[in-house]
């Protein structure tokens, strides 16, 4: 800074001396590079102002332009930067500085949404503007709606991106974070048609995340037979042990639901192998098995099961083993047990009284 200082002071010297040298162009866009060194922002402006004003026609006009506009866009003064490029580019489109200004006015018609009017001012000078580069710009206004948490607008610009580059090179993040802002919007079937759309596609770094969205989609609707496609999937493709454990569940619980009870009871002996598996979730693997060999009449299975799971299990999921069990034993004519089961439920299960009803009756 000292030196910036005692640069300023000889420079301000020459041109208060020399108003009229061959140097005082030179001498007054350096002044505004030392007063920018010294991050003295409206000075540099001043001076590279009077370069361009005073000497229009000087080596330096094109440079000093380049340093004003950087002045307005690091200030965030994005329309005054684009004035100043502009004047710029139009007076010298060949120039070094104008073509290194020109990712610049692509950031900021990006900042403003307007693809549009990038496309047409990029024509109107007559510069090139790769297909990429196009594709790379319409993304990032989507993205930054996302990343500002603003879903509505996101899906707004996620569609514009899909709509215009149906093959680009961020098509997967596109229809992923669409998919994401309509299920947090409600807008739930056109964020299973993004999943799908997803899942469609080559394994890539959204599908397991897409099947578990699409899946319990399906599932709420009670789309069973497509959620248990999507489980199945998922269990193929899982990496994520919480995936692998949810794709298991979901194939339990479609399975039982679809009353497909054979491949219900095969889902629920895998998912009770699972490693970490949840108490909560081994206790409903015990039940579906339980419920489904009823369903076949494989007594036995299902009264191993309804003890497994009265050992187990506590409140509302005991009682209607207690029942379950007292069943059993009562379609075995062995009406002793049953009896003492039923005597044990009542005494202990009052605050089910569903299965304190069922029990009576039986």
């Amino acid at each position: 800074l000292k030196k910036a200082d005692e640069k300023i002071a000889d420079l301000s010297q020459l041109v208060s001396a020399y108003p009229k040298s061959v140097y005082s162009a030179s001498a007054r866009f350096e002044l505004g590079k030392a007063y920018f060194q010294k991050d003295e922002k409206e000075e540099a402006l001043k001076w590279f102002q009077k370069v361009v004003d005073e000497y229009p026609n000087c080596s330096f006009v094109n440079r000093s332009l380049s340093q004003i506009g950087l002045i307005f866009y690091n200030k965030k003064e994005d329309e005054n930067a684009l004035r100043v490029f502009d004047k710029l580019i139009r007076r010298d489109r060949k120039s070094e500085e104008a073509e290194a200004v020109l990712p610049i006015v692509r950031k900021i018609f990006v900042a403003k949404n307007d693809i549009p009017g990038l496309e047409k001012y990029f024509h109107e000078i007559a510069a090139t503007l790769p297909e990429t580069a196009l594709d790379s710009a319409s993304y990032s206004i989507a993205k930054n709606s996302w990343l500002e948490g603003d879903c509505k607008q996101a899906i707004i610009n996620y569609e514009n991106y899909r709509t215009r580059f149906p093959d680009g090179q961020f098509i997967q993040e596109a229809l992923f974070y669409k998919a994401e802002c309509d299920y947090k919007s409600g807008n739930t079937d056109l964020a299973l048609k993004g999943y799908t759309s997803l899942i469609e596609k080559n394994k890539n770094k959204f599908t397991e995340q897409s099947l578990v969205n699409a899946s319990s989609i399906n599932y709420k609707q009670l789309n069973y037979t497509a959620a248990l496609e999507q489980y199945i999937k998922l269990q193929e493709l899982a990496e994520n042990p919480s995936n692998i454990l949810i794709a298991g569940a979901g194939q339990m619980r479609c399975n039982y639901f679809l009353k497909n009870f054979d491949a219900a009871i095969l889902a629920s002996d895998k998912l009770i192998t699972t490693e970490k598996i949840p108490i909560e979730m081994l206790n409903e693997a015990h039940l579906t098995i339980a419920r489904s060999a009823m369903e076949l009449k494989k007594y036995e299975l299902a009264f191993s099961e309804f003890q497994t799971l009265h050992n187990l299990a506590k409140g509302e999921l005991k009682a209607e083993a207690e029942y379950s069990i007292a069943y059993l034993y009562y379609l075995r004519n062995d009406f002793k047990e049953s009896k003492t089961t039923i005597f044990d439920l009542v005494k202990n299960g009052s605050a089910y009284p569903v299965w304190m009803t069922k029990a009576l009756l039986l």
